[in-house]
């Protein structure tokens, strides 16, 4: 179930200005994610959710989630996960990166890559193998 509205928050992330760029900005919707692609960089938020298997029902528990998440991807995709950045409301009101305000949410920073290398669409495309799911198997297990 949805708990809280992160509308505002999904705004400043289709504005390109909020991350200092001028071109496009394209969102992917998952049943728990958001991502926002500009530029060269992707910007994944937690869905303000609760149900029985995760909860992400305020924005220290989607920071907490985001930073786990972090941990333990950068170990299976070294150079893509930049680290966290958290969204704040400042004083005026405005939404803001990394801003000195009330933490508001957080989103994980990653290079941007190609969309035909995510495991599913490989799988569609009869390119993922039994080497590289072992190979991604033995990343995950270090």
């Amino acid at each position: 179930m949805i708990v809280e509205d992160q509308e505002s928050v999904a705004a400043m992330l289709m504005d390109p200005a909020a991350y200092g760029e001028s071109g496009p900005v394209e969102a992917i919707e998952t049943h728990i994610s958001r991502v926002f692609l500009v530029g060269q960089r992707a910007y994944k938020i937690k869905r303000a959710v609760k149900l029985p298997y995760v909860n992400f029902s305020t924005a220290a528990l989607r920071l907490a989630a985001c930073e786990k998440e972090v941990e333990l991807n950068s170990k299976t995709a070294p150079g893509l996960y930049l680290g966290v950045r958290r969204i704040t409301r400042e004083a005026g009101g405005e939404l803001a990166f990394d801003g000195s305000g009330k933490l508001v949410d957080a989103a994980i920073e990653m290079v941007r890559f190609d969309q035909s290398k995510l495991l599913d669409r490989m799988a569609v495309g009869g390119e993922l193998t039994p080497a590289l799911m072992t190979a991604v198997a033995r990343m995950i297990v270090r």
